[in-house]
């Protein structure tokens, strides 16, 4: 058995996954497969002598939607958005409903002419998810879009062509909307992604290169300048710094690393620069992991997601039945068929909408995405549905109650010498360092209008051990 990685751009929702379903189930050399909506792809384990992915592919874009081999490709981040077919088509859409409503209420465009422009309009609008409902109707799984075109068909068959031109409209719009929502969803992911550089300075045979990630194995040495994100995981081999590791553990201070400690991707160097050895690849390291989880958050589902996507999979046939019952059964009982056909089309047209059913699991991913973002890892919909109930935490890291920013809060001085001098002295020591408490000293004599000397020949001693200090100045430093 082989398992392949396929990335299917146009899957926005649960609807698409259906028919992608329906499309692959019972198919000859297919094991298993494993829809992700956040990420875009499918994961099939098949027999590549039974079917062959350009099969799979094949039978996927029978759905209307096109899936590619992962291997080599990424899943980017939204391109130009007018180039994007569907917006075009929406587009012209809109302004061809726009302009007929114009001619034919402003300036009396004979209602025959405007029926042709509203025509347009309903074709041009309705192209791309009526390819997608008469896929849904093939494979006999109703959708949103099924409801949509058997809406416009419905109307155009009673003479109500501006109303199908806007139900078009108003559909197709909702389908861009609905795209658009799980997309910032996923440039949450995006985000995560981006914490870590795309390339690596090494050091090989002397000579120091710059590598993609991929390229970078395991016992490779690589260079961070200050001011730099580290690429991967490692252990500092050289030099000396202060390292922001924030974004990776939460933690809300920088930390001192020098040889034999241990750093993590998407922290940033602050200080001095760093030689690290390569102790994981990416998909390993911590960052790594992290976005690994977010992406498959998604399958580990909450009572809530679960909940929302059966009820998607039963109300839109529901909806059809519904809509069938207001058009017969008043009719049989010697009411006006035209006029209960157009109130079992308003069913159709208002009773159903691709947005409940992507309405949790959209949260949910957001939710996630977004903990990520600011150091906090949760691996799905169900652990997220349980932190709901937790009524009382404990908090033991500076930085998760508090901002995480040192301040001044007491000056204990020797010998009579006064706060103000203490103060003064240490200010002009501080200003040639780097270090965050220093930040705070200094801010605090500015706050009483200290000036800050200048001082020359100052040695900044980097030291992992103990440093016994000489009582002669003593700063009590908090955290607000």
């Amino acid at each position: 058995m082989k398992e392949t990685l396929l990335y299917i751009k146009e899957l926005c929702c649960d609807e698409e996954a259906r028919l992608v379903r329906a499309e692959i189930e019972g198919m000859k050399g297919i094991e298993g497969y494993e829809i992700n909506l956040m990420t875009q792809s499918l994961r099939v384990t098949h027999d590549p002598e039974v079917i062959s992915v350009r099969e799979i592919q094949d039978a996927i874009e029978k759905t209307g939607m096109k899936a590619s081999l992962a291997k080599g490709e990424e899943v980017t981040g939204p391109g130009q958005w007018w180039k994007e077919p569907r917006i075009i088509t929406l587009s012209l859409c809109g302004l061809l409903i726009l302009l007929t409503l114009i001619l034919e209420h402003l300036f009396g465009l004979p209602h025959g002419k405007a029926r042709f422009l509203y025509g347009a309009a309903t074709l041009i609008g309705g192209y791309y998810p009526a390819k997608m409902g008469f896929t849904a109707l093939r494979t006999l799984t109703p959708n949103i879009r099924t409801l949509m075109v058997v809406g416009a068909l419905g109307a155009v068959g009673l003479g109500l062509w501006e109303e199908a031109a806007l139900l078009v409209l108003i559909y197709s719009l909702g389908d861009v909307l609905e795209a658009y929502a799980a997309d910032r969803v996923r440039g949450a992911v995006r985000a995560l992604m981006g914490l870590a550089p795309k390339e690596a300075l090494v050091r090989r045979e002397g000579v120091e290169v710059t590598l993609p990630l991929d390229d970078v194995k395991v016992g490779d040495t690589f260079i961070v300048r200050p001011g730099e994100r580290l690429p991967l995981d490692g252990e500092v081999l050289s030099g000396s710094s202060y390292v922001d590791q924030a974004p990776i553990t939460g933690e809300s201070l920088p930390v001192a690393r020098g040889p034999g400690d241990e750093v993590f991707a998407g922290s940033i160097n602050q200080r001095g620069s760093l030689e690290v050895k390569v102790t994981k690849p990416f998909n390993d390291t911590t960052l790594g992991r992290i976005i690994h989880y977010v992406e498959e958050a998604e399958l580990r589902k909450s009572s809530y997601q679960r909940f929302g996507e059966t009820f998607g999979r039963y109300y839109t046939p529901s909806m059809f039945v519904l809509a069938l019952v207001v058009m017969t059964v008043p009719t049989l009982l010697g009411g006006s068929f035209t006029e209960w056909f157009y109130r079992g089309l308003v069913v159709l047209v208002v009773s159903c909408s691709c947005g409940i059913a992507l309405s949790i699991p959209v949260a949910v991913v957001a939710a996630i995405a977004n903990a990520a973002r600011h150091g906090v890892l949760i691996k799905g919909g169900a652990y997220l549905e349980a932190a709901g109930y937790i009524r009382a935490i404990a908090f033991d890291k500076t930085g998760s109650l508090t901002a995480g920013r040192p301040v001044v809060t007491d000056i204990g001085s020797f010998q009579d010498i006064k706060e103000e001098a203490i103060l003064a002295l240490a200010s002009a020591i501080e200003s040639r360092s780097g270090h965050v408490l220093a930040d705070a000293i200094i801010e605090m004599a500015k706050e009483k209008g200290i000036a800050v000397q200048e001082v020359q020949g100052v040695e900044i001693l980097f030291s992992h051990e103990k440093i016994n200090l000489s009582p002669f100045i003593l700063l009590l430093c908090g955290m607000r």
